[in-house]
């Protein structure tokens, strides 16, 4: 198991590459998540392990004190049954939301993610595919008062949303570990430079005026 952290972890960091700029609170920085969840439906002893990743874009103030936030989110992992085992690589966008004012620190995180599956069957059932959409949420609790250190309850949903004949979907359910560090996305991630936005709008108005 040891073995298996350490090349999910070690492929992880490498998306840490690209500058990571504007710091802030840890509870608004990169989130770093070790997965363990375990089958719930109709592939019997298929579980998966996983590192996650969350890029936190600009927060959102809604009513009251209430927070929601659009992320980036990507995983690496692997699904493993008892003969065989199949990696997994998912990217795609996640919703933060603060809803309980009793317990303001915790917070409610909804994603929705194409992913990747390396094998067309898991434990000697079909599962449709190579490509498929997982969609998840989590319930995250502060472990220490910084914020830094959490603990989230997980429940993931694996399908093809119907574009193969079997698409009997993989659900899964188990905890999360994780580590938030003081680094946010830079501004021009969540909204373009002006001289990039400039330099398109000549394009835009060449198609809208095909005169």
């Amino acid at each position: 198991m040891a073995a298996v952290w350490g090349r999910l972890l070690g492929s992880a960091l490498l998306g840490l590459s690209g500058p990571l700029a504007e710091a802030g609170g840890p509870e608004d920085g990169l989130e770093l998540r070790l997965r363990e969840v375990h089958n719930i439906s109709h592939y019997t002893g298929v579980r998966q392990q996983a590192v996650e990743l969350r890029l936190p874009g600009r927060d959102r103030l809604i009513a009251g004190e209430r927070r929601f936030a659009l992320d980036w989110v990507a995983s690496v992992g692997e699904l493993a049954w008892d003969e065989g085992r199949a990696r997994t690589v998912s990217i795609g966008r996640g919703i933060r939301w603060r809803p309980l004012r009793a317990l303001p620190r915790s917070e409610l995180h909804l994603s929705l993610s194409p992913t990747w599956v390396e094998h067309t069957a898991l434990a000697g059932r079909e599962l449709g595919g190579h490509l498929h959409f997982t969609t998840a949420a989590a319930w995250v609790l502060p472990l220490d008062r910084a914020g830094q250190r959490t603990l989230a309850l997980r429940l993931q949903h694996t399908s093809n949303a119907g574009t193969q004949a079997d698409n009997p979907g993989l659900d899964l359910a188990g905890i999360e570990l994780g580590w938030r560090f003081g680094a946010r996305l830079p501004a021009w991630f969540e909204r373009p430079p002006a001289t990039l936005t400039l330099g398109l709008r000549p394009v835009a108005m060449a198609a809208a005026d095909p005169g």
